[in-house]
């Protein structure tokens, strides 16, 4: 008889100590997003920093604007590393919205005047040395730029993490020391860009970019992208250094680092032309 009442109390205390254990849970994720009602649709946002209140899609809007902006100039060394051999490049570009972009090859001197163009879902590379124009179809936006990790693709931004990607808050984690918001971003088959998953984590207190991850068609990571050397350039916060870092090649990576930038600026629209484009 007294085996069997401890008994009933064993099982008895188990099932509070899991159901103690699921409320904790809730109330841990509850804190890391929250449910809202707009425009008749359920969204998730965010509870805290700069992303409180907002949706996955608001945030990546953030930090499109923030990284972007409506018109930007810069100039950035990009350093490509092999396990044999490694070389500098630097550039200077022009951008204005998502639909221009115009990137010149300063040096080393053999690949000087070299550039690429973007105009809508057109793109042209130039080579200065046998002044020759190219246009890349959109078959080719996944084939390497100038032998780097980033794609044709990465370089322009022909895909729009707002526009193509359904945009999903997946909670908070700690990257690197940093409290960020997990986004996930997924599309359908059919839509014309290179990477049907993407994951990005964001700063919670910015939502400045720290990671952004690419899945292949398998849903297996393929590469990934990390953010550092967060530094005030212009009027804004920005990560000054971005490495490319694939899984298929052991010992590669691409870095790009920021030496000077400007956003919102006035730019000439002449800059954006093949013209332009041809003579460096």
């Amino acid at each position: 008889m007294y085996s069997k009442k401890t008994t009933r109390l064993t099982l008895i205390s188990f099932i509070l100590l899991l159901l103690i254990a699921l409320l904790v849970s809730v109330v841990a994720n509850s804190q890391d997003e929250q449910l809202v009602e707009t425009n008749g649709e359920t969204s998730v946002v965010g509870t805290e920093g700069l992303g409180e209140g907002l949706t996955a899609k608001e945030m990546i809007d953030y930090h499109i604007d923030l990284t972007r902006g409506e018109t930007a100039w810069g100039i950035a060394d990009m350093t490509i590393v092999t396990p044999d051999w490694e070389r500098t490049v630097g550039m200077e570009w022009w951008e204005s919205g998502k639909d221009l972009m115009l990137l010149r090859i300063l040096s080393p001197a053999r690949d000087e005047g070299n550039g690429t163009l973007k105009i809508e879902t057109n793109l042209w590379n130039y080579i200065y040395a046998f002044d020759e124009t190219v246009h890349i179809p959109p078959a080719m936006m996944m084939q390497s730029w100038m032998g780097s990790d980033f794609t044709n693709d990465d370089l322009i931004r022909e895909s729009s993490l707002v526009d193509d990607y359904e945009q999903v808050l997946e909670g908070i984690e700690e990257i690197d020391g940093e409290r960020c918001y997990s986004v996930l971003m997924t599309t359908d088959p059919s839509t014309p860009v290179p990477w049907l998953t993407l994951r990005i984590w964001l700063r919670t207190g910015d939502l400045i970019p720290v990671r952004q991850e690419y899945y292949d068609d398998d849903g297996e990571l393929a590469k990934y992208m990390i953010f550092s050397d967060f530094e005030f350039m212009f009027d804004r916060v920005i990560p000054l250094r971005m490495r490319m870092v694939p899984l298929d090649r052991e010992g590669h990576y691409t870095e790009m680092l920021y030496k000077e930038a400007e956003f919102d600026i006035e730019l000439d629209e002449d800059i954006f032309t093949l013209r332009n484009l041809q003579n460096p």
